[in-house]
């Protein structure tokens, strides 16, 4: 199943969301990157106004996660939530905001989504937990304080492994190991370091962690892109089960243009991943 993050945005579910035609859509997008870049950092993704387009669905467990929003038992945890979109999304497709916890390092990107991006709407009213769970429990245990061990059938955790040291990734797993329910599945994908032919590929780091006065944020320090192969291991080595990690490569223009973003360091695509505790 193709991801979206190669192709140009599709803006039918925001449209249909809040009433906004195209080009009204396409404004409104750009008024909120504007209001984020007052103060937070721009991302990539937010540079190119592709933050309307929802994520987790295009995840191929997606489906089968889905068939059980109508499931009064089944919980969710969405990390990295930003603006919200993929939590409206769920909630668009049946699950139940009393089910859903969206969790970010802060809640700045998330507000913007609610008075900017999507302003009229009625706001997400899921449980809302902020902090850094790309640390040791030792370190800060917004786990535990939040109520949030062994507490979701699915962990959802789109294009954010790629913004971490090795390290911020392993704990920031290790975490989600403990947020899942016995048998809970996580869904995510990444920026990648992958292969164009049968040579594996070389994960590495690139471009500094974007720090804005964080907590826990060196300034300096290299973000992590993960192969195929230091995925698998790293989650096996968690101790999640039924590990599948998949490759899919940039095509075309696209792929030339992010190159430079990376470093330069090789080709790149994105990782979709799924793993059980």
């Amino acid at each position: 199943m193709a991801m979206r993050f190669d192709t140009p945005r599709d803006l039918r579910w925001f449209c249909t969301q809040t009433g906004l035609s195209e080009t009204a859509a396409i404004e409104r997008l750009t008024t909120a990157r504007e209001k984020t870049r007052e103060t937070l950092h721009v991302y990539k993704c937010v540079e190119e106004l592709m933050f309307g387009t929802p994520r987790a669905d295009s995840h191929p467990a997606y489906e089968t996660i889905k068939h059980q929003f109508s499931n009064p038992s089944f919980t969710v945890l969405e990390l990295g939530c930003c603006y919200g979109t993929d939590a409206r999304k769920m909630i668009s497709d049946g699950l139940a905001s009393s089910n859903l916890t969206v969790s970010d390092l802060h809640s700045a990107y998330f507000d913007i989504g609610e008075t900017v991006l999507f302003a009229g709407c009625p706001p997400v009213t899921a449980t809302k937990v902020w902090g850094d769970l790309a640390v040791p429990v030792s370190t800060t245990d917004v786990v535990a304080t939040n109520n949030l061990q062994s507490a979701f059938n699915a962990v959802s955790a789109q294009a954010i492994l790629h913004v971490f040291t090795f390290q911020q990734s392993s704990d920031f797993l290790a975490q989600i190991h403990r947020c899942l329910k016995p048998n809970g599945i996580l869904f995510g994908t990444c920026v990648a370091a992958v292969s164009l032919d049968s040579t594996p590929a070389v994960s590495r780091e690139w471009g500094v962690i974007p720090t804005k006065g964080l907590e826990n944020r060196t300034e300096g320090t290299r973000r992590y892109l993960h192969s195929r192969d230091s995925l698998t291991k790293l989650l096996t080595g968690l101790g999640f089960t039924n590990v599948v990690v998949e490759e899919e490569k940039w095509q075309g223009s696209s792929a030339q243009h992010q190159v430079g973003e990376f470093d330069q360091g090789g080709p790149i695509g994105w990782l979709l991943f799924s793993a059980s505790k």
